[in-house]
């Protein structure tokens, strides 16, 4: 069943949001946060020439909050029964710190409060390079391509799409479709994904494929002491020469992922995988060597609790 949106839902919301964005390089000490006695809340104003005014969102304050050190659950508090105080707090290290911050605006909203070195790969872009060749295959490929989930909330964009025509057994009652997720965050809460998927129907879980590609939102420090809106810095020629190489394996990895004979020979693999058994005498040493192999993810009590599962 689709969760969202359609693409064509999609893709005009995504044109909607990017016709309200506005980018700024700002010194910390040309921005002050102030109480709304009206509305309620806080806003961040920033100095040029006259103040500009933006109400600041939830990811933006939870962004504040990491940024200064101050705890998240004494920072809600302050914001529910205090706001001046916490004005207060947040403004003293704006000031003490004297760096530059990339904050970002959509619908008069502050939205993120982010390092000066993160590299906007927008959702515009993700979208330029895999709504059409996905809009392609669900119009004219005989592989019955299915939008499972497309979402964009303020934290992520989310795109999972199957082919329910196209199914493998692996094993007796274990049948898979080949698919793609798509995820981004424009907002500094995850990087660009975009991961060839093997939907397994059994679970409704999706296990990622080989020939992934994932981009982190890093660049280099621009260097100003201005409030600089961000898209004027760099020449529109440069940006897009610069996204143009990024877009096009967007495109392909998209394209690469409905590939029917590339997802065939990974089934097949899984199938070869599906017969291994692990000897009954070998399942402590086993699971001990996994765990040691991945003590961040499993604990010596995981691993007993493994053991006292198993028939």
């Amino acid at each position: 069943m689709q969760k969202g949106m359609d693409l064509t839902e999609l893709a005009r919301e995504i044109q909607r949001q990017e016709d309200t964005k506005a980018d700024y390089i700002v010194p910390t000490t040309r921005m002050e946060v102030r109480t709304r006695p009206e509305q309620g809340g806080l806003q961040l104003a920033i100095e040029n020439g006259g103040d500009m005014t933006f109400s600041i969102g939830q990811v933006a304050h939870e962004q504040l909050s990491s940024h200064y050190d101050i705890p998240k659950r004494y920072y809600d508090r302050m914001l529910d029964l205090s706001p001046g105080l916490l004005a207060t707090n947040v403004n003293y290290w704006l000031k003490k710190t004297e760096e530059r911050r990339f904050v970002r605006v959509m619908d008069g909203n502050m939205r993120a409060f982010l390092s000066d070195k993160f590299r906007p790969l927008d959702n515009p872009l993700i979208a330029a390079a895999a709504l059409p060749v996905l809009g392609e295959l669900a119009n004219t490929s005989n592989l019955g391509l299915q939008v499972v989930s497309a979402q964009i909330t303020e934290r992520r964009l989310y795109i999972q799409c199957v082919t329910p025509r196209m199914t493998e057994l692996v094993k007796v009652g274990d049948e898979v479709q080949m698919g793609i997720t798509i995820s981004n965050s424009e907002v500094g809460c995850g990087s660009v994904r975009v991961e060839p998927t093997i939907w397994r129907l059994i679970c409704l879980n999706g296990m990622i494929r080989a020939h992934s590609l994932k981009r982190h939102h890093v660049g280099r420090r621009l260097g100003t002491d201005d409030v600089l809106d961000y898209h004027d810095f760099y020449a529109s020629e440069t940006i897009e020469a610069d996204n143009r190489a990024f877009l096009l394996k967007v495109r392909d990895t998209v394209k690469n992922a409905f590939d029917v004979l590339r997802f065939k020979e990974e089934v097949e693999v899984l199938r070869l995988a599906a017969d291994n058994r692990i000897e009954a005498k070998k399942l402590d040493s086993a699971v001990e060597n996994v765990t040691k192999k991945f003590p961040n993810y499993l604990s010596k009590s995981d691993s007993d609790g493994i053991l006292r599962h198993v028939p």
